[in-house]
């Protein structure tokens, strides 16, 4: 009697046992990690992206245009968002009043042009030449607090009265220089001292005085000038 009770009790432990474990529910599986997206270039990234391309590529055909003019002129500076590489000057412009890192013409390299453009406006290249170290020292990349431009320091305006495309090339710049130079003789009858103070305070400002005026500055220009070609 005893085991059979026994037994029986066994029997319902093990189908107790048995619904409970069937009842447990399984261990969730565990998720797979997500993997991060991409990250995705906005539309204003995109411009900003396209336009320092832009400007990259301006960059290099400024490069090619400024080195017909001198080609060991400038130094190296930096591309847009990238380290120094090339020689990357400022297009040369007007509507750039800065001075332009450039360096002074070989004196023999630029006598031809200075005798051609004095021959063509029947001026002494004497003159043009003291007109030129007086004015830029023979930098053909001056450009002074006034906005004049060039070896001979031409004004922007001077520049388009005389079809001047490229105020620094230097043979455009001496050639309308000395046509300056030529007009002015011309409109003082020869007088140099009056020339000279025109080129340098301009012919409105002779003109009403009457002279050379009285300003320091020219002055000081026109006695350079006249002192470098022995006439003082």
């Amino acid at each position: 009697m005893e085991r059979g009770v026994i037994y029986s009790q066994f029997i319902l432990s093990l189908t107790f046992f048995a619904l409970g474990f069937a009842q447990t529910p399984p261990s969730p599986a565990k998720p797979e990690p997500v993997k991060p997206e991409p990250p995705k270039i906005s539309i204003p990234e995109k411009r900003l992206e396209s336009s320092l391309e832009r400007q990259r590529n301006s960059v290099l055909r400024q490069v090619e245009s400024v080195k017909k003019i001198n080609p060991e002129a400038f130094p190296i500076t930096k591309l847009p968002g990238e380290e120094p590489q090339v020689p990357v000057p400022p297009l040369p412009s007007a509507e750039m009043p800065k001075q332009m890192s450039c360096t002074p013409l070989p004196r023999g390299g630029i006598e031809p042009v200075i005798t051609l453009a004095a021959s063509r406006a029947g001026v002494s290249s004497d003159l043009v030449r003291a007109v030129i170290l007086q004015e830029s020292a023979f930098n053909p990349c001056a450009i002074s607090p006034k906005g004049a431009l060039g070896l001979m320091q031409l004004m922007p305006e001077t520049a388009r009265q005389f079809g001047v495309s490229n105020p620094f090339d230097p043979s455009q710049n001496i050639g309308a220089g000395a046509n300056l130079l030529r007009q002015l003789l011309d409109r003082y009858e020869g007088d140099l001292t009056l020339a000279l103070s025109a080129y340098n305070a301009g012919p409105t400002t002779v003109d009403r005085a009457g002279k050379m005026p009285a300003i320091p500055e020219t002055v000081n220009y026109v006695r350079r000038i006249m002192g470098s070609l022995g006439m003082q």
